[in-house]
């Protein structure tokens, strides 16, 4: 017989959440994925670290962005200073929007 989750109710209608509540459900189905180790074996990343971010984690952070809403990279400032985006994502910091606009143009997206 299978185990875990198999019902979830999942309400947004107290008055203390961010808009970035949903982002629960995202960051779960990633993990049911495994969407971050696909990325490790599967995506040819330079294996050097960025300061103290792995560059899956630089990836992700721009994915959960996209996903978020925000409309340019510009606009993850304020996802700096959210504490509870990062632990909802599971992230122990999210890098500074400087930090992605360069990691991008590394690999020559920008």
């Amino acid at each position: 017989m299978p185990s875990g989750l198999r019902q979830l109710a999942i309400s947004f209608e107290e008055q203390g959440l961010t808009h970035f509540g949903g982002m629960f459900l995202f960051h779960r189905f990633c993990k049911i994925l495994g969407l971050r180790r696909r990325l490790q074996r599967y995506v040819p990343f330079p294996h050097e670290r960025i300061n103290h971010y792995q560059p899956v984690d630089l990836l992700l952070a721009i994915l959960y962005a996209m996903v978020a809403g925000l409309p340019r990279l510009s606009k993850t400032r304020i996802l700096q200073y959210n504490g509870a985006f990062q632990h909802l994502v599971g992230l122990r910091g999210f890098p500074h929007p400087s930090r992605l606009t360069r990691w991008l143009r590394q690999w020559g997206a920008l």
